[in-house]
């Protein structure tokens, strides 16, 4: 309960501050008590970064990360070995595996 309490106290001071950041923009004429017809988003785990140790092929941990050289996403050695080999055999574009990501798939192994 104290967690949430922060959160919305937090989301509160970063709204007050993007209100007074906007005063002076426009023609003036609108009522402080108006609400905007604009959605806002608001981002509550920016301090969360996504693992980057998940293979998007096998969804499971890597053991023997390989990255792509193009757009630096990890995957598990064989899992992408096989992803290669069957692109090729499919004769289909060889693009990164990661949802997405439109790179091409360039790795050594």
């Amino acid at each position: 309960e104290d967690i949430r309490q922060k959160k919305r106290d937090e989301l509160r001071k970063l709204s007050n501050t993007s209100k007074t950041k906007g005063k002076g923009k426009g023609n003036g004429n609108k009522d402080e008590n108006e609400s905007d017809d604009e959605e806002e988003f608001v981002v509550l785990n920016a301090n969360k970064k996504s693992k980057n140790d998940i293979c998007p092929l096998t969804l499971k941990k890597i053991k023997h990360p390989i990255n792509n050289m193009l757009c630096s996403h990890s995957y598990e050695k064989e899992a992408i070995k096989n992803y290669k080999e069957y692109m090729i055999k499919q004769n289909k574009p060889r693009k990164c595996p990661q949802g997405g990501c439109t790179a091409f798939l360039f790795i050594t192994c």
